[in-house]
């Protein structure tokens, strides 16, 4: 099934080390930009898997990358921790397994949570972590609400690797990442399972 992710031994994390999330929702420019001022964040990482928004053009990759470089801060799209992920990908399939996603309800989550699995996830995981090591970081996705966005799941994993994450949700202070509920973390391995393979 491939390498077991979530094994940092390369990585030397400081303490309290912090990533923050933010869901661009329908936010003005100037909102978001406020926000991120705000939490003197100097780079954001677009983990939409398709980085573009028909309804709020001003989210667009290109658009976007631009408006943010033009206030110091720096844009990276981070393909590979995208969400909608197909159960046929071959970063997915092999990990379509109960006792790793089966305490999930949503199949967007199940999928995801499969896909975390990978090398790949896990690969473009620890470049976030390097990257967050270096400069304040926030990681993107279009969902206003952290938890209902897959924003959630690698925050799970972030915790479970020793990074502080904290929710960008309105202009009050962030919220503090709580863990899925069915989350089971084994050193810096998360699984879902459910109940009866949770023990």
């Amino acid at each position: 099934m491939g390498q077991c992710p979530f094994v940092f031994s390369r990585l030397r994390l400081p303490l309290s080390m912090r990533i923050y999330t933010i869901g661009h929702s329908n936010r003005s420019k100037d909102e978001f930009l406020q926000l991120l001022n705000r939490h003197a964040i100097t780079a954001l990482v677009d983990v939409r898997r398709f980085p573009g928004s028909r309804k709020w053009p001003h989210y667009n990759r290109q658009v976007l990358a631009e408006c943010l470089h033009q206030h110091g801060i720096d844009y990276h799209w981070m393909e590979a921790l995208g969400g909608r992920r197909s159960r046929k990908d071959p970063n997915v399939a092999p990990f379509l397994d109960e006792a790793i996603i089966g305490g999930l309800e949503q199949e967007a989550f199940r999928t995801y949570a499969a896909y975390m699995q990978s090398d790949m996830f896990r690969q473009a995981l620890e470049a976030l972590i390097v990257r967050g090591q270096s400069q304040p970081v926030v990681i993107m996705c279009a969902e206003r609400l952290w938890w209902q966005c897959h924003r959630r799941l690698i925050s799970d994993v972030l915790v479970a690797s020793g990074v502080e994450v904290w929710h960008i949700v309105t202009n009050r202070e962030p919220q503090p990442h709580v863990l899925t509920n069915v989350a089971h973390i084994a050193g810096k391995r998360v699984t879902f399972p459910p109940p009866m393979f949770a023990s």
